[in-house]
């Protein structure tokens, strides 16, 4: 006897309940793959209304979650390869500093950009810079190469 053969044979009610337990295990694991995908898309829509992203207008501790989310991004082959992780960030890594805009690039998407801006808040150094012999400018390392 067959398994389609057993299942015919079973009252309606049954049949019903064992579609209801496959389809909604099958949109579990549809919107768990998904959750992943919404934490990120919505997390740079609201960076990307931010004017500027600093340690004046967000707490460490909203940055490491934001490096954290943002790691899980798998919108290229370039970013994906090409950012710092999680761990580097934590580790103090420093990326170097792109003189071309993000937006120059063919991936549209900020991950690596908002990643490498969190890397450079909390793990560069802030130097004093002298202009024209008075003035006294706090920089941070990555700014003064130009």
């Amino acid at each position: 006897m067959q398994l389609i053969d057993i299942y015919n044979n079973l009252p309606n009610e049954i049949c019903d309940y064992i579609q209801d337990l496959h389809y909604s295990i099958y949109h579990n694991k549809l919107m768990k793959s998904n959750l992943s995908e919404l934490e990120i898309k919505g997390l740079l829509i609201t960076l990307n209304r931010c004017q500027y992203v600093d340690e004046d207008n967000t707490t460490r501790n909203e940055r490491i979650n934001y490096v954290k989310t943002l790691s899980k991004c798998k919108c290229c082959d370039k970013h994906f390869n090409n950012r710092p992780t999680f761990l580097q960030y934590l580790n103090g890594y420093i990326p170097n500093f792109d003189t071309k805009p993000h937006w120059y690039y063919e991936c549209k998407c900020n991950c690596k950009y908002y990643i490498n801006a969190f890397c450079w808040i909390d793990n560069d150094e802030i130097i004093d810079v002298t202009i024209n012999n008075n003035e006294l400018k706090r920089n941070r390392s990555y700014t003064c190469l130009f």
